[in-house]
């Protein structure tokens, strides 16, 4: 195998949205394993939820990252990107 696990992530865009159900129904396609979804920028104007995106894909949520422009500016000055988020549970 390729890799022991795929981890789809996305942004909540429609374009990005259809690339990644494409990529998991590759991996489905030649037997692979998706351990689930990354929603980067959640929560910029869409339509839907990270949650509802996991649930449309039919795969657990791993991680929500928001859009954060401390991040951003972070990252164009070269610095360590700053993080909140607790460490993922396995």
């Amino acid at each position: 195998a390729a890799a022991d696990c795929v981890v789809l992530v996305t942004i909540p865009r429609l374009s990005s949205i259809r690339d990644t159900k494409k990529t998991g129904e590759f991996v489905d396609r030649v037997g692979g394993s998706i351990g689930g979804l990354v929603v980067n920028e959640a929560g910029r104007e869409s339509a839907t939820t990270p949650e509802r995106l996991a649930g449309f894909l039919e795969v657990p949520l791993l991680r929500a990252a928001p859009l954060d422009e401390t991040v951003a500016s972070a990252q164009d000055q070269g610095a360590q990107s700053p993080s909140s988020s607790p460490p993922l549970q396995r």
